[in-house]
């Protein structure tokens, strides 16, 4: 993950995914699954942070609360999630 603090009110979110991932069908099939796992966590993302979200391909094995505890595990890591 890349994170950039930029000047702004809210927090932007990218997702980026290398051909090494396979062919178009499966790195859009990756997005998607890394997109449905962060979106729980937009809102409590600090803002004024751009981040670039990097998947390996073996995300898209893993289960669904694995992905979702991943996710969770790299923005606490980060300090990016606000305290609730």
């Amino acid at each position: 993950m890349l994170v950039k603090p930029v000047p702004a009110t809210e927090s932007k979110v990218a997702i980026c995914v290398s051909k090494r991932s396979g062919n178009a069908v499966q790195r859009n099939r990756l997005k998607r699954i890394v997109r449905a796992s962060a979106a729980g966590f937009y809102p409590q993302i600090k803002p004024g942070y751009f981040l670039a979200l990097i998947p390996d391909a073996s995300f898209h094995s893993l289960s669904p609360e694995a992905r979702l505890q991943s996710v969770q595990n790299l923005l606490t890591r980060a300090a990016l999630l606000e305290k609730q």
